[in-house]
C-alpha cells in the first residue's frame, strides 16, 4: 500500500502478520519505523514528517486516535484490554468454548491467531499461506507469458 500527502510519497512494509514494520518515501529513506507486542501495544515508533500521521499498524488495522482503538471494520478492538468494545454477532463454536466469548481478540492467541476483519480469528499460518499462493500464482502467470525471461514488478 502506498500513501500520497503533502506531495510526498510513503510506501509501506508488512511483517506476515500485516503489522506495519517501517515506511519508505519516494527516496527509499526510511522514514517510520514501528514495533509491537502481540496484543498490539505500541513498543517502539520512530517516525519522520508525514509518517507521523500514518494510521496504520499493528496487523495493518486502522488506528483511531480520538478514542485509542484500531477499527477492524466490524468493530473496534481495545488494545488497552486485548478485547473487542462490543460482542460478536457470531456465537462460536458449540465445541470450541474459547470461540463463545463475544469479546475476545484472535481466540484470546494473538501469537497464532489474527482477526482481520472483527468477525473471525485466523491462523497467520493460513493468512500468510493464502498471500503467499497469490504471490506464487502472480509469478507463474508472468513466468508464462509468451515465453518471455521472469520479471515480476511489486
Amino acid at each position: 500500500m502506498i500513501i500520497k500527502s503533502k506531495g510526498q510519497t510513503l510506501y509501506y512494509h508488512y511483517n506476515p502478520r500485516g503489522d506495519v514494520f517501517a515506511m519508505i518515501d519516494q527516496n527509499r529513506e526510511v522514514v517510520a519505523n514501528y514495533e509491537y507486542d502481540a496484543w498490539s501495544n505500541v513498543l517502539k515508533s520512530d517516525t519522520k514528517g508525514i509518517a507521523a500521521e500514518n494510521p496504520f499498524g499493528y496487523a495493518g488495522y486502522m488506528y483511531d486516535k480520538e478514542i485509542g482503538m484500531y477499527y477492524l471494520i466490524a468493530r473496534y478492538y481495545n488494545l488497552t484490554h486485548g478485547v473487542f468494545l462490543s460482542v460478536d454477532s457470531d456465537p462460536g463454536d458449540k465445541d470450541g468454548p474459547i470461540t463463545q466469548n463475544g469479546y475476545m481478540y484472535a481466540d484470546n492467541n494473538p501469537v497464532m491467531m489474527v482477526d482481520p476483519d472483527g468477525k473471525w480469528a485466523k491462523a497467520i499460518v493460513v493468512v500468510v499461506g493464502y498471500k503467499g499462493y497469490k504471490l506464487y500464482k502472480k509469478i507463474q502467470k508472468v513466468q508464462t507469458y509468451k515465453g518471455k525471461i521472469p520479471h515480476m514488478d511489486i
